[in-house]
């Protein structure tokens, strides 16, 4: 018996553990930290990228094949945009300013496409599902695997006719046993108004039959009345 309390009770415990590193993993959302990290590996893995390596907290040797920039690069500051989370797929929007140590406003003009093209790929999506930074690139493929998916559509489009019909037999069963009752009212009243009729031919019968038994005992009355009358006279 003992044993088996004991038993039971890791059991209880090893559940109670696991439900709570679940718990902990969902928990774990967007960071700083985790966008920093997640933007440094962008990077570094971007095909275009010559060097990338840190020098000391927020300043990188930076080289790029994009435009001819070999120089520091420095983060000015990481931007976690909470408002987005409302849109879907429910992803949170961060941002790493940074800036090209040394470059003037003369070569920004000369090359600002590419630099733009590069400051765009500072702008990272957070995915609530996998509990991760998106780059850009990647955000845009998520979003073309979830929404142009034809299995996603057929999916949809099945669910709306099963959604339409299950609507309409319930329309039509409501309708029908309102038109059941509206017909039920209908004859109840139709057989009320006849049963009335009815009896009302038959109350004129009996005040007709009244009426001529009224007239025909007046009438046997007068004719005793006149008959008085003729014997006395003789």
């Amino acid at each position: 018996m003992v044993h088996t309390v004991r038993r039971c009770a890791a059991a209880a415990g090893f559940v109670v553990i696991v439900v709570a590193a679940g718990a902990s993993a969902q928990e774990v959302g967007p960071t700083r930290d985790s966008l920093l990290a997640a933007w440094e590996t962008a990077q570094r893995e971007d095909p275009q990228t010559l060097r990338f390596e840190k020098i000391e907290a927020g300043r990188y040797a930076f080289a790029t094949e994009r435009f001819p920039f070999d120089g520091v690069v420095r983060v000015l500051n990481l931007v976690i945009d909470e408002s987005t989370v409302e849109y879907p797929p429910s992803m949170v929007m961060g941002v790493v300013e940074a800036d090209l140590e040394g470059v003037d406003d003369e070569f920004r003009r000369q090359h600002a496409y590419s630099i733009g093209l590069w400051q765009a790929a500072n702008t990272l999506y957070f995915d609530a599902d996998n509990g991760r930074w998106l780059t850009s690139a990647e955000w845009q493929r998520s979003m073309v695997d979830r929404y142009a998916s034809p299995g996603w559509i057929a999916r949809l489009a099945g669910s709306f006719w099963v959604i339409f019909l299950v609507i309409f037999v319930i329309v039509l069963w409501w309708i029908t046993r309102r038109a059941g009752r509206q017909f039920k009212t209908a004859t109840a009243a139709q057989d009320k108004a006849l049963a009335e009729q009815e009896r009302a031919i038959r109350l004129t019968e009996e005040a007709l039959q009244i009426s001529r038994d009224s007239n025909r005992l007046l009438s046997e009355i007068l004719d005793a009345i006149k008959r008085g009358d003729r014997g006395a006279e003789d």
